[in-house]
């Protein structure tokens, strides 16, 4: 026991005493980086990668130094010693990048002695990874994209304290589904070690330049577009699909990956057409590892006699066709991987075995992130989930909806949840992780980095380290702040996604929430911190902001006065049709201006569903002031079992915005929507049902458009 206890003391104190290794002393290079030779592309980008970054924190250019620079010069060099005397170079110290193909794929390891840096990784990736373990210990942190969570220190001395760290990703696939393209988003990607980039479609980006930050092509999308074009489908009209007995062909002259009919899968030769396409594809962009072959978005499946007896259900069909493509791909293309996703109407796994190069993602479209997946609120996403990866272990990975959660402008409380999805997926044996889209909180994005790497972090404390390295000075309120929002939503239960949720999770936590952001502001000591921190309370104040912006109408802020100066046309449906439209993108519904049953005056709108979809009344104003600000008022009454309605409005020259309201438990509500900021001077107003509800009656009236003063 003695010996065992000296020994760890020992073990103590030499990494208490070790000496950190200096990299930049006094704006001066107090190391070199060495690499075994230039023409290694991957060594050679590590070297360039440190270089820069080190470069930004200090102003000091750290030389790359090969064997080539000196055939002596790697060979000559003793751990303990100094670089030999070769030029100006003897001073300095090493930091050695080296590939060694005994480690496992994406395994680097780290060393750091007072004499040297070794940074070793076992494929083309790792040594990357290796480089931003080392940045990360020289406080480098970037939690999310926006340059305002960019934290890279200044400093004229760099030093790193001495360790050894052996590390490697517990999933393979880390991905971002995200349509930016440039140098900030795959630098950003990197340091975080997500290693994948969504595209759709596939080809429009330039994979050398993700690969300079160890991103590869990870393209996954509504493909069907892509391999067979609305102009062959012209061409070929016997591939169009059959949908209600008939041929329906696509616009060949519209956006081709807003196509929203199928093919004629049961056809044989539109499937060697695909085969051939998918083949030629492969042999002119030869970088590519994946390719996709996912149905297009929406609804329009052929019923036809041939896809009928392709297979008895459209998963069948669906997954019958990926496995006949893939097959063929893989007799010619290996290495390649076919990806589908188990979505919409093909959801359950095939009796067909699908080959060894197909992967499956799978989708959650509606879950509630507001409890984990094992959560009987989840339950068909989780048994969904479980089915798949019991099947096809290794090939499954989950694809996240995180841009189209209707939640997805709000602060999110999610960390727990997230944390035991994440043990989940380890469980499970999952591949890994695809949100599309990028998460609005930098919280989130700190978590999915890290736990992507290693899910067994506890959420708690990588809270605490982000709060270290995002606020200072301010990182305690901060972490109040964060911890009140998840105790609440634990509490709460429910997605944030329509206001009346919304207005019952704020109100218990709003005071306490906007103190603990007032103390935090108080004490941010940089001018980032306190941005940062500002970010945070503007979120918070959209929460806080729904109790005055959601009421029941015995509450209505809406006179006379206000209605006889209303800049809308008809808002209030009193003048029938005129002035209105009224379209559905798919389902099926039924709009209707009624008598008897408005909020104000005799009339009003009603949206029926007949069956879930997307559809809506149109309201438009023009010749509005484009130096003025504007408020909407819209009246709402959710009937027969209606979860709410959707309101969206497009200011011209601006991103259009969408809110759920409702549920209104059979009453008339009031939303308010205020600061309407309108660069071209008009606006569409769209009263909606946009998936919700999923049954029932919707009732708009009384819809006010005003100047703000």
């Amino acid at each position: 026991m003695k010996r065992h206890l000296s020994t760890l003391l020992a073990f103590v104190c030499a990494t208490v005493l070790a000496a950190p290794f200096t990299l930049v002393e006094e704006g001066r290079p107090a190391s070199a980086i060495v690499v075994s030779r230039w023409s290694d592309q991957q060594e050679a980008l590590a070297a360039v990668q440190l270089q820069a970054w080190v470069l930004q924190m200090t102003g000091a250019e750290l030389p790359i130094l090969t064997s080539a620079y000196d055939h002596k010069f790697l060979a000559g060099w003793q751990d303990g010693g100094r670089l030999p005397e070769v030029a100006p170079y003897g001073e300095l110290r090493p930091i050695f990048l080296e590939e060694d193909g005994a480690l496992k794929a994406e395994e680097y390891r780290l060393e750091v002695a007072e004499t040297h840096v070794r940074i070793i990784g076992g494929d083309e990736y790792a040594l990357l990874y290796g480089v931003d373990a080392l940045l990360e210990r020289l406080g480098i942190s970037w939690p999310h994209p926006e340059r305002r969570w960019r934290e890279v220190p200044q400093t004229g001395t760099l030093r790193v304290e001495a360790c050894e760290e052996s590390s490697r990703p517990f999933f393979r696939i880390r991905a971002v589904h995200h349509h930016q393209s440039d140098h900030a988003l795959f630098a950003w990607m990197g340091l975080n070690r997500l290693n994948y980039r969504l595209q759709n479609p596939p080809g429009w980006y330039d994979t050398g330049l993700m690969a300079h930050y160890g991103v590869r092509p990870f393209f996954i999308s509504h493909s069907w577009h892509f391999w067979v074009t609305p102009k062959v489908l012209q061409e070929h009209p016997e591939w169009n699909p059959v949908i209600g007995g008939e041929r329906r062909t696509v616009n060949a002259e519209g956006n081709e990956s807003l196509v929203h009919y199928q093919m004629c899968i049961g056809n044989p030769e539109l499937r060697k057409h695909v085969v051939e396409q998918m083949k030629q594809y492969l042999r002119e962009n030869p970088q590519m590892p994946i390719v996709p072959l996912e149905a297009n978005d929406g609804d329009g499946y052929c019923e036809c006699e041939a896809c009928q007896a392709y297979g008895a259900t459209l998963s069948e069909r669906f997954f019958r066709f990926v496995a006949e493509i893939a097959e063929e791909v893989g007799r010619e293309f290996p290495k390649v991987t076919v990806l589908c996703l188990s979505y919409g109407p093909h959801t359950e796994a095939p009796s067909v075995r699908l080959p060894e190069n197909v992967g499956i993602g799978v989708v959650y479209n509606h879950r509630n992130y507001a409890r984990p997946l094992t959560d009987a609120s989840n339950r068909p996403y989780y048994e969904q989930l479980a089915k798949w990866a019991e099947a096809y272990p290794g090939r499954v990975y989950i694809y996240e909806l995180w841009s189209k959660t209707r939640f997805a402008g709000w602060p999110h409380p999610y960390a727990k949840v997230f944390a035991e999805d994440i043990r989940l997926y380890r469980n499970l044996k999952l591949a890994g992780l695809c949100p599309e889209g990028i998460h609005p909180s930098a919280l989130q994005e700190y978590l999915r980095g890290k736990l992507s790497w290693n899910p067994d972090q506890e959420w708690q404390e990588l809270l605490k380290e982000f709060c270290a390295k995002m606020y200072g000075e301010a990182a305690g309120p901060m972490e109040e702040y964060h911890l009140l929002m998840e105790n609440r939503m634990a509490e709460h239960g429910k997605n944030l996604d329509d206001l009346t949720s919304i207005s019952e999770f704020v109100a218990p936590i709003d005071q306490t929430a906007l103190e603990l952001l007032d103390q935090a502001a108080a004490l941010a000591d940089t001018p980032q911190i306190a941005e940062r921190v500002a970010a945070e309370r503007a979120g918070f104040l959209k929460l806080h902001n729904v109790l005055e912006q959601w009421m029941p109408c015995s509450r209505d802020v809406v006179t006379d006065e206000m209605r006889n100066a209303n800049l809308l046309p008809n808002g209030d449906f009193e003048n029938g049709w005129k002035n209105l439209g009224a379209d559905t993108r798919w389902g099926e519904y039924t709009f209707e201006v009624i008598d008897g049953q408005a909020y104000h005056g005799k009339k009003c709108g009603q949206a029926t569903v007949v069956t879930q979809g997307w559809g809506r009344f149109v309201l438009e104003a023009s010749g509005l002031d484009i130096s003025k600000k504007y408020t909407l008022y819209c009246a709402v009454k959710c009937l027969d079992g209606a979860e709410g309605g959707n309101f969206w409005f497009c200011p011209g020259g601006m991103p259009a915005q969408l809110y759920t309201l409702g549920p209104t438990n059979g009453e008339w509500y009031r939303a308010v929507f205020r600061d309407i900021e309108i660069r071209e001077g008009e606006i569409t107003v769209l009263p909606t049902v946009h998936d919700i509800p999923t049954k029932g009656r919707v009732l708009y009236d009384d819809i006010v458009l005003l100047p703000q003063e």
